[in-house]
């Protein structure tokens, strides 16, 4: 079985230990759109704060209130059960007016938000979200407060977080049955998700390798580079001065492949670190560009943006602002070493 949080850390790897989600209201979760709402349209979007709910399970409870069936609530990211958050969804109903929409309720759920608008949420459809959280009990204080002047001032490798690779990382194992054994997935969504991970798996090794070689947060010869905000690339083969204080700036990032079919950007001393990383997965590459998976990229660099600290005694209370796509996880990893929680322990390293 591969390990997906066998990872190298930016910032050595932390000592620290703490307690993390002591209560439901220790980790707070908002998503933020980033568009605005068109006021009209056949989509419903209401804005939900949940407790103690997953998003799979809010989507059926809002269903059965509106007598709608689940396929026809559509929402942009999933969001953890064990914590409080506010997450968008739409409901598609053509010329159907759903009265008091901003008053729904039900058991751990309420709307405090509706609209309408003409297209529905899309996954991935969102800007960021803000989390906020409280971690109790923290050992090795100085220890910390460099870690997260650290990540202030240059983010963290933007990896993708242990939760996208399932329980002790059995995903790896479904995605590996499927991709290289020939186990047919049916269910469109399960095949979906092993898709995901693999290509996150992939990324994850590119990522840990330009980290253990200190330069993942610069550009060397033949790195394909990403707009900050932007899906937008190119292949920087002679990187300049110019190019290193734009990245030092967050204006870009480096950025590495999501595998699939399609052309490769990479070249050079990137191309060399690439297949160095994935030299004991090729068959993993091969078995994505035979699904049809199309290449894509995924920038190096995760800046937690807006990010505050208050200690109260050995509390800690931490925000920040995240892309969406992006992984709280990768920054608890660069700053504690182990968090745990009744009844369930949360390993972030």
């Amino acid at each position: 079985m591969y390990d997906p949080v066998d990872l190298a850390f930016a910032y050595g790897a932390p000592i620290a230990s703490g307690v993390f989600k002591a209560s439901t209201d220790d980790f707070k979760v908002d998503e933020r759109l980033g568009f605005e709402l068109s006021g009209a349209g056949e989509h419903l979007f209401l804005r939900v704060e949940k407790r103690g709910l997953n998003t799979e399970e809010l989507v059926k409870r809002l269903a059965m209130t509106l007598n709608k069936p689940v396929k026809s609530i559509s929402y942009a990211g999933l969001k953890d059960r064990l914590a409080l958050t506010t997450q968008w969804l739409s409901v598609h109903c053509p010329g159907e007016d759903i009265p008091d929409a901003s008053s729904l309720e039900g058991n751990q759920w309420r709307v405090i938000q509706s609209g309408r608008h003409l297209k529905k949420l899309k996954k991935g459809g969102l800007e960021s979200n803000l989390f906020t959280m409280v971690l109790r009990d923290l050992t090795h204080h100085e220890d910390i407060e460099h870690r997260l002047a650290c990540i202030k001032a240059h983010g963290v490798p933007n990896y993708f977080g242990p939760q996208r690779f399932g329980h002790h990382g059995q995903n790896i194992q479904k995605a590996e049955d499927m991709l290289l054994k020939g186990k047919r997935v049916k269910d469109r969504f399960l095949r979906g998700l092993y898709y995901s991970t693999a290509r996150s798996f992939l990324f994850n090794r590119i990522l840990s390798e330009r980290v253990a070689h200190r330069n993942w947060n610069r550009v060397i010869p033949g790195d394909v580079v990403q707009l900050a905000g932007t899906h937008s690339v190119f292949c920087a083969t002679t990187p300049d001065h110019a190019m290193q204080e734009r990245a030092t700036n967050h204006d870009l990032s480096p950025a590495s492949t999501l595998w699939g079919k399609g052309n490769e950007l990479v070249r050079c001393d990137a191309l060399i670190m690439q297949q160095t990383s994935l030299t004991d997965l090729e068959p993993w590459c091969r078995a994505l560009e035979q699904h049809e998976l199309i290449r894509a990229y995924r920038a190096h660099v995760l800046c937690a943006q807006h990010m505050t600290w208050v200690w109260q005694d050995a509390n800690l209370v931490l925000s920040f602002e995240l892309t969406a796509g992006s992984f709280a996880t990768s920054v608890l990893r660069e700053l504690i070493a182990t968090l745990s929680a009744s009844p369930h322990q949360i390993h972030t390293q």
